[in-house]
């Protein structure tokens, strides 16, 4: 029994194949209002992908076939949520109308204001708040920019909310409609809120979260990001070889899913996990798996504060969180000098917005202070 189930992200198609059900139900969970039925005008681009994870298929082993290229499929519990992730992310980096930004975003009025920041430092939550406070829904994952009208556009994949979040805005009874999918319930933010998702509007405010305890472990140009990781075993000797490895800003341990794990601030996630795959093989372990963040929430205990940010920091920030974007080849950054002269035309889009850093406090007080600045 197979499924195929065809998403469209503004000018690219996915059609993906799979042989397991579960894959198709987490990807119509998550992209419900991209699911399209082929019919208008052909997208610019398109992608194929297959999943194959029965025993006997033709690869052998688990996999993920992007146009004819092959990539192993983890073996770790809920692998059908990072099949859909690796699927959807090869075609939004074929994404080429609009610069795809992993952020949330809010409107008030025609002030489109972006939210910036890594996995579980409240993007999802304060997004919510600012919802419920009045204030136009863009995202809170992805958010899409033009290039050329440099407007910020919805891009409506469903929340994923932990328990805890739901009964923070009450909405506790929404669970039993929800699709609850690797501790997390999936949901669209018209089911919480009726209004619907706000129109095109011009990006004028960049706000990067930071959370005040990174200034620790080495964060302080809106460069690193977190990446954390899970070993089969853990030692001192592990940890001590991936402070050592390039790119590698800062290491520690920490404790999630009752193991011991590794946090790290990289400057290239990829490349980092490629190589913590390898000194695990050559300890004879494996890698259990890797996330920006492991561990529920950072400490909002506060006080929250907002202060101006360089607009370097602000497109640097930015540009480490693209997903696809105006003007990438194929497969990429491909051609000398091609990344910098990227990177200018990105900063020339959001040359006009504000930029601030808000650091983490409580939640009313962060959205009273981005409240604030959208009245200005």
């Amino acid at each position: 029994m197979h499924e195929q189930i065809t998403l469209r992200f503004f000018d690219t198609e996915l059609a993906l194949w799979t042989d397991t059900p579960m894959v198709a139900t987490v990807c119509a969970s998550l992209y419900g209002r991209f699911v399209h039925d082929g019919s208008g005008p052909a997208p610019a681009t398109r992608v194929s992908g297959a999943v194959h994870a029965h025993e006997g298929n033709p690869w052998g082993e688990p996999v993920l076939v992007i146009d004819g290229e092959k990539q192993p499929l983890p073996q770790w519990p809920l692998w059908e949520g990072d099949a859909c992730d690796r699927a959807v992310g090869a075609a939004l980096s074929r994404v080429r109308s609009h610069w795809l930004v992993h952020a949330a975003a809010v409107a008030c009025g025609e002030r489109g204001i972006l939210l910036v920041a890594d996995a579980n430092h409240g993007k999802t939550t304060l997004a919510l708040e600012l919802a419920r406070r009045g204030l136009g829904f863009l995202g809170d994952d992805f958010v899409a920019l033009g290039g050329a009208d440099r407007r910020l556009y919805a891009f409506p994949k469903s929340l994923r909310l932990w328990p805890q979040t739901l009964r923070q805005f009450g909405f506790d009874d929404m669970a039993e409609q929800a699709f609850y999918w690797a501790y997390k319930y999936q949901i669209d933010i018209e089911t919480l809120y009726p209004h619907p998702l706000a129109t095109p509007v011009p990006l004028t405010d960049i706000i990067l979260l930071r959370d005040p305890a990174e200034a620790i472990e080495g964060q302080n140009d809106g460069l690193d990001h977190n990446l954390d990781l899970l070993p089969e075993r853990y030692d001192d000797d592990l940890l001590d070889a991936v402070r050592r490895l390039d790119g590698v800003r800062h290491a520690r341990a920490i404790c999630c899913s009752e193991r011991t794990g590794i946090r790290v601030r990289t400057r290239d996630r990829e490349r980092t996990t490629a190589a913590v795959q390898a000194l695990c093989q050559e300890r004879g372990m494996r890698l259990l798996g890797f996330a920006e963040r492991f561990e529920i929430m950072p400490d909002f205990s506060g006080p929250a504060s907002l202060s101006s940010l360089s607009g370097r920091a602000a497109v640097f920030a930015i540009w480490q969180r693209l997903r696809g974007g105006v003007g990438l080849a194929p497969g990429g950054i491909e051609e000398p000098g091609q990344a910098a002269r990227l990177f200018l035309e990105l900063a020339s889009t959001i040359s006009s917005a504000r930029c601030h850093e808000l650091r983490l406090g409580p939640l009313a007080d962060m959205a009273d202070l981005v409240c604030s600045l959208a009245s200005e």
